[in-house]
């Protein structure tokens, strides 16, 4: 099962929080699972070395103005929190938390006030079976292109390094081994991927590299952009494989970190 809700989050009191909060929010996230279900909770941290789920920063809803790397809270704000998950136990949990349940962000206390998980009221919500979407996939009968947009910060690791470019071999390599480590229904070999990745090439982009701050001074080099992957050269059944790994990032992202807010993508199809 694969599924993904949008929490909205109203801060209580006032506060500061790091410019980026997707560390931050890895620690909420465990913390809400573990006062709910905490056999999965250590499951997840303990036995999982690919966590089957992705959870964004929280999204910020007005603008703020960071001072020395943080930004100001005040009681009433409010926050989008995307939360998605390939794991049924994980989906069950986060879809059914009260609302006014109170979640301690930094010491700041916020309370759920809304959950979306309709994907007809809120694109990028919703919940599917690993059928549907396979069958989704591989009953796209014209595909030329796939664009993905990354909508938070997201890096790849070569050898020791951030490589802050979505290469489609390193693109496309992440999210098979990421399908692989999930158990996915299908087996789509990452070696073979990474092949048929030799074959696709980047058509047009637009983004900027910067550095992500995920804790104190620990940063990482990272981009966010829009980029189009080509795949002209590739047979349509093996454009229906990219695409079921390009949708299948929706949910766990890609790249490094993608607990602590990274790698957050959106995918459209030409």
């Amino acid at each position: 099962m694969l599924g993904a809700a949008s929490l909205y989050l109203r801060a209580e009191k006032s506060g500061t929080l790091p410019e980026f909060t997707g560390r931050v929010m890895h620690g909420v996230f465990f913390k809400t699972v573990g006062d709910i279900y905490p056999e999965l909770a250590e499951f997840i941290h303990d036995e999982l070395s690919i966590k089957p789920f992705s959870a964004s920063e929280l999204i910020k809803l007005k603008k703020y103005k960071c001072n020395m790397g943080r930004f100001q809270v005040q009681p009433g704000d409010l926050f989008k929190w995307r939360i998605a998950a390939v794991n049924k136990d994980i989906f069950e949990v986060i879809a059914h938390i009260p609302l006014e349940y109170e979640f301690q962000v930094n010491k700041i206390p916020m309370v759920l006030k809304k959950i979306v998980i309709d994907g007809t009221q809120e694109p990028g919500t919703g919940a599917m079976s690993d059928e549907e979407l396979l069958a989704a996939c591989f009953s796209v009968e014209r595909i030329s292109s796939i664009t993905v947009k990354f909508i938070s910060p997201t890096t790849f690791r070569v050898n020791k390094n951030d490589y802050p470019i979505p290469i489609p071999k390193l693109f496309f390599a992440s999210l098979a081994d990421k399908w692989e480590k999930a158990g996915m229904p299908v087996n789509i070999d990452k070696e073979y991927v990474r092949d048929l990745s030799e074959k696709v090439y980047l058509s047009d982009w637009k983004g900027k590299t910067s550095r992500t701050y995920l804790a104190g001074d620990r940063g990482a080099r990272t981009f966010k952009g829009e980029f189009v992957y080509e795949l002209s050269e590739l047979s349509m059944e093996e454009r229906q494989i990219m695409l079921l790994l390009a949708q299948f990032g929706c949910f766990v992202g890609c790249g490094r970190m993608t607990g602590q807010g990274l790698g957050q993508m959106e995918v459209k199809v030409r």
